[in-house]
């Protein structure tokens, strides 16, 4: 049995999934689809790229000196999403599809802030989210410890 979460987002993917149709959508639609989300899931972990130069680089086209491994990740997230646009009428979100994505997005070196540890590669990780990064509760004013 699925944790409640999981059987949340899969209700709300099954609603999706009636209101835009996979079959329906154009190759414009399914382009920019990748691109904006690739950027904002991407963005996440890293905020060095801005919109415009995330989409040109998506779109093959040259864009200003940036950081490399932002666009390694960027790449990345855009190769995942392409993988799960493609199954997406046969997708359920799972434990083992989530440390699927994790695996894929964070199979390299230079994915990791940290020292790469080839053996958390696809697994959860204890580890707080500290930093620059780390979240705040804008309720509380105050910052919030996640762990992965």
């Amino acid at each position: 049995m699925l944790p409640p979460y999981l059987e949340a987002f899969n209700i709300a993917l099954q609603q999706f999934q009636k209101q835009f149709p996979r079959e329906k959508w154009d190759t414009e639609f399914t382009v920019s689809l990748v691109n904006d989300f690739a950027f904002f899931s991407s963005r996440v972990e890293d905020d060095k790229l801005k919109y415009g130069d995330t989409i040109q680089f998506l779109n093959n086209e040259i864009i200003r000196a940036v950081n490399v491994t932002s666009l390694m990740n960027v790449s990345s997230h855009q190769a995942v999403l392409k993988q799960l646009l493609d199954h997406l009428n046969t997708f359920q979100l799972t434990e083992e599809v989530i440390k699927g994505i994790h695996k894929a997005l964070m199979n390299f070196p230079m994915a990791w802030e940290r020292p790469f540890n080839p053996e958390l590669v696809g697994e959860y990780r204890n580890e707080s989210v500290i930093g620059w990064r780390e979240p705040v509760d804008h309720n509380h004013c105050c910052p919030v410890n996640f762990y992965f």
